[in-house]
C-alpha cells in the first residue's frame, strides 16, 4: 500500500506564501489538487515529488509500512508536466531510450512497450524529431516517458493541457490503471474532468 502523510507544510517565495499549514493524508488513492491559477497547486505538486523542497513541515511517504527516502520516492515515481521538456535535437524514440537509460540503472523493470505507445496514439512519432512535434504530440510522449519505469507513483501537472478529446481520454485511462493497491496518482489540475478521476481533492 502506498501512504501519503503531510503534516504542517508550509512554502513560501520571498515575502509570498503559497502553501500555509496544509495537513492531509491519503492511502493508495488518486488525489486531485485543485484551485484557480495562481494557487500553488504546481508547488505543491512539486513538494510532495520532492523536485521542490518545502520551507517547513514534514512529507511522509511510505510503500508496504516501508518509509520511502528522497532517492526510494524518485525510483518509484513517474512526473509529467507542461514545463518538462525533453530534448528538442533528439528523437522521440532516442529521448525515451535515454530515460529508460538511466532509469535502468536503478530500475530493472522498465521498457518501452509498443502497447505503451499505441496507448498514447504516439507509435508513429517514435522517430521523428521532439522538437518537430505538436504541443499536444509532445504532451504525450512526456506522459509515456513518466511510465517507462512502471512507477507506483504518478504525479501529473495539468496532464491534459494541450490535448484533444481522445488525448484527454488518454489520461482517464492512465489513471484508472494506477487504481491499485500498490499505486497513486497526484494530479493538479482546474480542469473538472480530470478531478472527477480522483478519490480526494485537496483545495488551494
Amino acid at each position: 500500500m502506498i501512504e501519503l502523510e503531510v503534516t504542517s507544510l508550509y512554502k513560501h517565495f520571498e515575502k509570498e506564501n503559497v502553501i500555509s499549514d496544509l495537513n492531509f493524508s491519503s492511502k493508495s488513492s488518486i488525489i486531485g489538487i485543485a484551485g484557480v491559477n495562481g494557487s500553488g497547486k504546481s508547488t505543491l505538486l512539486r513538494c510532495l515529488s520532492g523536485l521542490l523542497k518545502a520551507n517547513r513541515g514534514d512529507i511522509i511517504w511510505k510503500l508496504d509500512d516501508k518509509t520511502l527516502t528522497k532517492n526510494d520516492l524518485r525510483n518509484h515515481s513517474g512526473y509529467a508536466a507542461p514545463y518538462v521538456e525533453l530534448y528538442e535535437e533528439l528523437t522521440v524514440n532516442e529521448n525515451l531510450n535515454f530515460i529508460l537509460k538511466l532509469r535502468s540503472a536503478e530500475n530493472k523493470n522498465g521498457a518501452i512497450t509498443e502497447e505503451t505507445l499505441k496507448e498514447a496514439n504516439a507509435l508513429e512519432l517514435t522517430d521523428q524529431f521532439y522538437g518537430d512535434l505538436s504541443t499536444g504530440q509532445r504532451q504525450r510522449i512526456k506522459l509515456v516517458s513518466a511510465l517507462l519505469h512502471n512507477p507506483n507513483i504518478l504525479f501529473l501537472d495539468e496532464p491534459g493541457s494541450n490535448l484533444d478529446a481522445e488525448g484527454r481520454d488518454l489520461i482517464e485511462k492512465i489513471v484508472n490503471k494506477f487504481r491499485e493497491p500498490n499505486h497513486m496518482v497526484v494530479l493538479a489540475s482546474n480542469i473538472e474532468q480530470e478531478l472527477q478521476l480522483c478519490d480526494q481533492i485537496i483545495e488551494l
